[in-house]
């Protein structure tokens, strides 16, 4: 598994049920704790988006908008 597939699945293991929210703190420190660095959870989250799986909110928060399988 490539390291962008190991940042996706790790974060998608933090998100809530879909409509939830989530501070962006609650998703980024657990994994710079397991060593994924600021760019790589960026570039998990923004490919996230564009698949509208989440929606990135004012105040570094997202919403879930739908749950994709993890892995």
């Amino acid at each position: 598994m490539n390291r962008y597939d190991q940042t996706k699945v790790a974060l998608l293991k933090l998100l809530p049920e879909p409509e939830g929210t989530l501070d962006l703190y609650a998703i980024g420190e657990p994994l710079v704790a397991q060593g994924f660095s600021q760019d790589e959870i960026t570039n998990v989250l923004l490919s996230l988006e564009a698949q509208k799986v989440i929606e990135l909110l004012p105040g570094n928060c997202l919403r879930v908008t739908k749950r994709l399988p993890e892995g």
